[in-house]
């Protein structure tokens, strides 16, 4: 990702990582509890960010935000 900073902190990107990575390769222990209010705001962050930059980089109209 070369000239472009995400607007949460490396925190946020690592937690969500951790879970996938462990949910995908190996049966979920069970004290790896995803916080779903926290990750689903990250992703809402990330989503937001990334169609602002494809609308500002293509002269393309911002879609409303999600609600």
């Amino acid at each position: 990702m070369v000239g472009e900073v995400l607007p949460l902190d490396e925190s946020d990107l690592s937690s969500l990582g951790t879970y996938a990575v462990t949910h995908r390769y190996d049966d979920v222990p069970e004290f790896l509890v995803l916080d779903r209010p926290a990750a689903i705001e990250t992703i809402r962050l990330i989503r937001e960010f990334v169609t602002s930059r494809i609308a500002t980089l293509s002269g393309a109209p911002l879609p409303p935000p999600l609600q």
